[in-house]
């Protein structure tokens, strides 16, 4: 988790004022399940927004007021603009890459609120299908070599 010193250090690094409603989305899921989706480490966002900035994601010119916060786990990312009111999640999909940081016909628009009930939803499917599979090493019978026997570290959490 990252506490409020750390992202003080980083809006004073980036000069930008992180809206409330992101540091709530991070608090809120931070103890989760490690996703891509919201970082929870201060020198990844650091890494990942420097990266922006300097190498002109997707061969676009970076707004400094934007934020980008987590990824797909595929190339792509997730971000904000710090500059707005709104609390909007925008997503750029590496495979379809806009013509500018501003072309909202290839950059993905959402509420913060939408976001996190998708998150919500991952998380939910995750923990059911970690249940489905301790009950299948509960059940398994020896000749079940598909099924393993212990269950697998990322799926150990209650």
């Amino acid at each position: 988790m990252i506490d409020p010193e750390q992202f003080r250090a980083l809006e004073s690094e980036f000069s930008l004022r992180l809206p409330d409603w992101y540091l709530a989305l991070v608090a809120r899921n931070s103890g989760k399940r490690e996703t891509d989706a919201v970082s929870q480490s201060a020198d990844h966002l650091r890494s990942l927004n420097h990266d922006c900035r300097e190498n002109d994601a997707w061969g676009c010119e970076w707004t400094d007021h934007y934020w980008a916060f987590g990824g797909d786990g595929s190339g792509g990312i997730y971000f904000l603009n710090a500059g707005q009111p709104e609390a909007l999640v925008y997503y750029i999909d590496h495979e379809d890459p806009p013509t500018s940081i501003d072309d909202t016909d290839t950059i993905s628009i959402m509420t913060a609120d939408d976001f996190q009930k998708d998150l919500d939803e991952m998380e939910a499917d995750f923990q059911r299908r970690c249940a489905e599979l301790r009950d299948k090493i509960r059940t398994r019978r020896w000749w079940q070599f598909w099924i393993p026997k212990t269950i697998p570290p990322w799926a150990d959490r209650d």
